[in-house]
């Protein structure tokens, strides 16, 4: 079930489970297992867990597998996380609360060591979700997430 098609690639529920994959795509072909698109993906979930770890909230990250894709059935590299029931058109009170929110879990984040590249410049309201089970906002989209150097 595709969920969204971000700029590095698509995300889709593993049917009706509780979580969701991400595959990367590569131009306007999705990744094929490549060295370079495994270590993206590795970086995503490490990054990721490091983040969940440290209470960020954040899609809890359960690892990369192998998956057939499921719009044109190659194996490909795909990194699992828990799926998210999002809101769809947050009320504007709840988009008022993404502000504070927002700044609250990316300072987390950096106190846990976790550095979001772009996060004062071009992180999105669109990569942050609204949970529909607890009300919680999340952050999403780990691809320009690094680890502070010691």
């Amino acid at each position: 079930n595709f969920i969204h098609m971000g700029g590095s690639g698509a995300v889709y529920r593993i049917g009706e489970s509780d979580f969701c994959v991400k595959i990367l795509n590569d131009g306007n072909f999705y990744a094929s297992g490549r060295a370079s698109n495994n270590c993206q993906l590795e970086n995503e979930n490490y990054i990721s867990a490091k983040a969940y770890d440290a209470g960020v909230s954040v899609p809890e990250p359960r690892g990369i597998v192998g998956i057939r894709h499921p719009d044109h059935g190659n194996f490909v590299p795909g990194f699992v996380m828990e799926y998210i029931p999002a809101v769809e058109n947050p009320s504007l009170w709840q988009i008022a609360k993404l502000k504070a929110n927002h700044w609250r879990e990316l300072r987390k984040a950096r106190k846990a060591g976790v550095i979001i590249e772009d996060s004062y410049s071009k992180y999105h309201r669109h990569n942050l979700i609204l949970s529909v089970k607890n009300k919680r906002w999340y952050l999403i989209d780990f691809g320009n997430w690094k680890e502070a150097k010691k």
